[in-house]
């Protein structure tokens, strides 16, 4: 469910070396780490040294929310890490931490989104779209439709899941990112 919204998790050891972590974080770690492209497994080893150089020594210390030092171009958003500790007794991981790059935008299954709303595949195309942040106008141009059409698809995905705003689908459709697949 974690990989699905997109949500980087690694379990740290006492000295925040990397235990394991699952795919989302791989993913972020590989972007943001500088192995853009490169398709090979990433080992804790690497992906501890890659944590350490996104964000600095601070990460040893700080259980605050951690924002990536600008290894990302400038036109990047940040990557955004929160550190909880799990030490307690013996256990080998001493923490979890959470990954989140601004840059991806998870979005809800469309099936989801036709089961629970009634809506048809355009719409709920439409629907997922608009809720990745992309405008009726990109929409129209990529689908070579109008934008006319957008908007009375829009009005109907309005009118289905009882919200009179665009913003108050949006917030509505990316609750259901929650849902598994």
């Amino acid at each position: 469910m974690l990989d699905q919204m997109r949500c980087g998790i690694a379990l740290l050891d006492r000295v925040d070396s990397i235990l394991c972590l699952n795919s989302s974080a791989e993913r972020i770690l590989s972007i943001h780490g500088g192995r853009k492209g490169q398709h090979r497994p990433v080992h804790t080893g690497w992906a501890t040294h890659a944590l350490r150089r996104i964000f600095g020594k601070e990460i040893i210390t700080s259980l605050e929310i951690l924002v990536s030092n600008g290894l990302q171009c400038a036109a990047e958003r940040p990557l955004i890490a929160r550190k909880t500790s799990l030490c307690q007794g013996d256990q080998e991981i001493g923490s979890i931490l959470v990954l989140i790059d601004l840059n991806e935008c998870p979005g809800p299954s469309i099936d989801i989104l036709r089961l629970t709303f009634g809506l048809t595949v355009a719409e709920a195309k439409l629907a997922a779209r608009l809720a990745s942040g992309e405008s009726l106008h990109c929409i129209a141009t990529d689908q070579n439709i109008s934008v006319a059409t957008v908007r009375a698809q829009l009005k109907r995905v309005l009118a289905k899941t009882y919200t009179h705003r665009q913003a108050e689908v949006v917030a509505l459709v990316n609750r259901l990112v929650l849902i598994p697949q």
